[in-house]
């Protein structure tokens, strides 16, 4: 196992080479088209940044974007799109995850097609 302490562009390729075989197996695993976009570092080398892309084969024009980070920083079951949870005896489903937001990370749109911001507690309460 490599140890990186620093990124620069050698160990950016190095990077992306391993990552991108590890995607094509991700690919045939779940029969969907995943790609890496371009690669930025800051400059004292201390973060790698890229853009993730999965395709569903079937449906050319549906594209989601994730981050390659892990969102669920509590513990318990994890929140992905489609979870569906009760607020105040209304049913609501995830449909958006902002990773970036500090407390309302969570859309979720209602019956009637209302979209709502919620954090993760409140989510995880109603699961």
């Amino acid at each position: 196992m490599k140890t990186i302490s620093r990124f620069d562009q050698r160990t950016c390729k190095e990077t992306r080479l391993a990552l991108d075989a590890a995607l094509r197996a991700v690919s045939q695993e779940f029969g969907i088209r995943v790609t890496l976009g371009r690669g930025t570092y800051d400059m004292d080398g201390s973060e790698f940044r890229m853009k993730l892309t999965c395709k569903t084969l079937s449906d050319g024009n549906m594209t989601k974007t994730l981050p390659i980070i892990h969102t669920n920083l509590l513990p318990g079951t994890p929140i992905v799109m489609g979870t569906k949870f009760d607020v105040r005896g209304t049913e609501f489903t995830v449909c958006l995850i902002h990773h970036n937001r500090p407390k309302y990370k969570y859309i979720a749109v209602n019956a009637r097609g209302t979209k709502y911001k919620f954090p993760a507690d409140q989510v995880r309460r109603g699961m």
